[in-house]
């Protein structure tokens, strides 16, 4: 009896984990939402999209990464909004959908420095400069610490 209840648990937790890893498939850029479609033209319209993966992640619901030509990563939740962007070798991204005070404050306290990447949270954006500091605003743009 114990066997029995013992492997039906190592059964079990086999289904779990193989059901929860994330699945992953390469798609092509008009199969993404539209809104991030448009985000990539109205911002990105000079780079070309290299591939698209989109992700299934756990509870979350899916997320696609688009890599760019340039070496820029953009990722996407579900309904096409942007979570992350990530300009290759610390190089600049357009500052276009970014805060106006994010930039604001990064032009006026560090005008050598450019963003080299940006990711939000639901409460807050994290900014990598382009000169390797580390800069966190809340979700209206005001700056909070330096990490």
């Amino acid at each position: 009896m114990k066997n029995a209840v013992l492997n039906t648990l190592v059964l079990l937790t086999m289904a779990v984990a193989f059901l929860s890893c994330d699945k992953e498939e390469t798609i092509q850029s008009a199969d993404l939402p539209v809104a991030a479609n448009t985000f990539l033209t109205t911002h990105f319209a000079k780079a070309k999209v290299s591939h698209v993966k989109k992700e299934k992640e756990g509870l979350s619901g899916r997320e696609y990464t688009v890599y760019l030509s340039d070496g820029t990563e953009i990722v996407f939740d579900k309904n096409g909004d942007w979570t992350e962007v990530d300009g290759s070798n610390n190089t600049a991204i357009p500052e276009t959908f970014i805060l106006a005070p994010i930039v604001s404050y990064v032009n006026e306290k560090y005008p050598d420095a450019k963003i080299a990447s940006i990711e939000k949270d639901r409460n807050e954006f994290d900014v990598e400069l382009t000169n390797g500091f580390d800069l966190v605003f809340d979700a209206n743009g005001t700056f909070k610490r330096m990490d």
